[in-house]
C-alpha cells in the first residue's frame, strides 16, 4: 500500500500543475482568482504531506484535537483536519514563503467570497504567483527529493526582477477595498524579503514602451533598437545582478550547503563539462564596461550564476 504522504504529495503536484494550466489559458476570465484557489490548495496538500511524512504517516497528526477526542463533522461524520494556516505554523516556513503564501490566501479568500473587478490584481497575482512557484519547487525538492525539471513549471509571462513597483494613491482609489488592503500589505512587506535565502516573496516583470522598427535579441534577452523604425515594442529591463545574483563563491557555498559530500573539484568539473559559463540559462560574464564586453571574456572576467544553475547543479550531482 502506498504511503499516505506520497499520495497527498502527488495530489499537490497535480493541483499546482492545474493552477499553472489555468493561468496560462488565453482569453480566460477570472484567471487570477481561480489560480489563487488552486495554488493555495496545492500548498495545503504539500504542507499536510510534509506533516504526515514527519509523523510516519499517522493520519491523526492532521486531525483537530479537542481534549481527549478529535473533532468530527455533524452526526459523527468524518474527522476535521487542520487548515492551511495551522499547517504553515507546524512546518515553520521561511518568512518570505510564509508571507508570500499568506498574500495568496488573502487573494483566494477575496475571490471565494466576493469576485470583484480590479485593474491591478493581474499584476499582483503574477508577481506573487511567480514567486510562490519557485518556493514550492524548492521545498518539494528539499522535503521529498522531487525535481520538477520535466514540467513547464512557470506561469507566463516569465520574468523576474525586484523591487515591487510603486503604487500611487490614485491607483489605489480605483481599486476595490479588499484588493487595496492586500496591495498595501504587500508593499509594506516586500522590502523585508529582498534577500530571503533562496526563497521569494514577489517576482516582478518590468516593461517599458519604446519605438523601433527592428529588434535583435542578445544573450540576456534585452531588446536593442534600430533607430530608423516606428514600430512599438516592449523592452524588458533587468539588471544582470537581478537575473544572475550569485558569484562563484556564493554558488559553491549554496551547493555545499545542500550536498555536503560534494567536493569543490567535482563542482568545478561539472561547470566545465556542462559548459555552464557559456550557457545564458545558468550563467553570464560580468563585464566592467562596454569596451570589455566588446573585447570578449578573458581569464579575469568574473562569472555570475542564477538560481536555475543551483537547482540544475544539485539535481545533476545528486543523480
Amino acid at each position: 500500500m502506498r504511503a499516505r504522504h506520497k499520495t497527498l504529495c502527488d495530489h499537490s503536484i497535480n493541483m499546482a500543475l492545474s493552477a499553472i494550466e489555468t493561468y496560462n489559458k488565453p482569453n480566460f476570465s477570472g484567471r487570477e482568482q481561480i489560480f489563487s484557489i488552486l495554488i493555495v490548495n496545492a500548498w495545503e496538500a504539500l504542507l499536510k504531506s510534509k506533516i504526515l511524512k514527519d509523523e510516519r504517516n499517522n493520519i491523526k497528526s492532521l486531525y483537530i484535537r479537542t481534549g481527549r477526542y478529535y473533532k468530527r463533522r455533524r452526526n459523527n461524520g468524518p474527522y476535521i483536519t487542520i487548515d492551511i494556516s495551522e499547517a504553515m505554523r507546524i512546518c515553520s516556513l521561511a518568512p518570505a514563503v510564509d508571507e508570500n503564501l499568506s498574500s495568496l490566501i488573502a487573494i483566494r479568500n477575496t475571490a471565494t467570497h466576493l469576485t470583484v473587478p480590479s485593474a491591478r490584481l493581474p499584476l499582483l497575482t503574477f508577481m506573487l504567483g511567480s514567486a510562490t512557484l519557485r518556493n514550492y519547487s524548492k521545498l518539494l525538492k528539499e522535503w521529498f527529493g522531487i525535481g520538477l525539471n520535466e514540467y513547464n513549471f512557470y506561469i507566463l509571462p516569465l520574468g523576474f526582477s525586484y523591487p515591487f513597483q510603486a503604487l500611487s494613491a490614485l491607483d489605489l482609489q480605483r481599486e476595490p477595498e479588499d484588493v487595496v488592503l492586500i496591495m498595501k500589505d504587500v508593499v509594506a512587506t516586500q522590502d523585508k524579503h529582498l534577500d530571503a535565502e533562496g526563497f521569494f516573496f514577489v517576482c516582478e516583470l518590468e516593461t517599458k514602451l519604446i519605438s523601433a522598427k527592428k529588434i535583435t535579441i542578445d544573450h540576456d534577452l534585452t531588446a536593442r533598437i534600430d533607430q530608423s523604425g516606428e514600430t512599438a515594442i516592449v523592452e524588458r529591463l533587468t539588471r544582470v545582478t537581478d537575473r544572475y545574483p550569485f558569484t562563484y563563491t556564493e554558488a559553491w557555498n549554496k551547493i555545499k550547503s545542500e550536498l555536503a559530500y560534494v567536493k569543490q573539484t567535482t563542482f568545478n568539473t561539472f561547470i566545465a563539462d556542462q559548459n555552464v559559463k557559456s550557457d545564458p540559462r545558468y550563467a553570464t560574464y560580468n563585464y566592467m564596461n562596454k569596451k570589455s564586453e566588446l573585447s570578449g571574456p578573458n581569464r579575469n572576467t568574473p562569472i555570475l550564476y542564477n538560481e536555475e544553475f543551483i537547482r540544475f547543479c544539485v539535481d545533476s550531482l545528486q543523480r
